[in-house]
């Protein structure tokens, strides 16, 4: 994307438009976000149902929006509503970007594997999926070993683990499993679900510590 613009792909009113990101063989293949040399770039995807995977390789785009839509789990379902690539992302930021902000809001969105290095994460009204058989819902690896962004969650379901430098916020929140901040010393945990093994900033009135 070139400097300075700005990028929306948005569903017209009523209708559900599917993108399936073939690449060339039946394997869903990536939407890849490349080029751009300068600052204020910024791409908004609203209202799509995207089959394949989205990854952000351009090193000057400051703002990634999500909204109203759905980056499938499992990159795609297969005839018996399976995911076809469970092992595979559904958000990839490749290129350390320090200015990269990413919003998913009302949305569904398979995993995210987001670096450390861009400058924060929002996700409200949504579901993280990671489909069983493959990685964390969040972090900067597939492994889970390298955290991700300074992260904000408001009213998300999150299925997977999920790992982040630091949670600033998380807020009405499930964790089906173990959320683990790097840095618990700032940030707030407030009217979460917290599976067993999570490690997070300090909580207010969250489960299952009340039980």
């Amino acid at each position: 994307m070139a400097s300075g613009r700005r990028l929306t792909i948005q569903a017209a009113d009523g209708e559900r438009p599917t993108l399936c990101l073939l690449d060339g063989t039946d394997e869903l293949g990536e939407m890849v976000v490349a080029g751009g040399d300068g600052e204020g770039t910024s791409l908004t995807l609203n209202g799509l149902w995207i089959e394949g995977g989205l990854r952000i390789e351009a090193d000057s785009l400051e703002q990634l929006t999500v909204e109203h839509s759905t980056l499938v789990p499992g990159r795609g379902l297969d005839a018996v509503s399976e995911p076809r690539r469970p092992d595979l992302p559904a958000l990839v930021a490749e290129v350390p970007n320090a200015d990269l902000q990413v919003t998913i809001d009302h949305s569904i969105t398979g995993p995210l594997r987001l670096p450390d290095e861009i400058a924060a994460l929002a996700v409200r009204d949504s579901i993280v999926h990671a489909p069983a058989g493959g990685g964390p819902a969040l972090a900067g690896d597939d492994t889970g070993a390298e955290p991700g962004p300074k992260t904000t969650m408001e009213r998300v379901t999150v299925f997977g683990r999920a790992h982040a430098r630091e949670f600033e916020l998380a807020s009405e929140t499930i964790f089906t499993a173990a959320a683990v901040a790097r840095r618990r010393q700032a940030g707030c945990t407030r009217f979460c679900y917290l599976a067993p093994g999570s490690r997070m900033p300090r909580r207010f009135r969250c489960q299952p510590d009340l039980a």
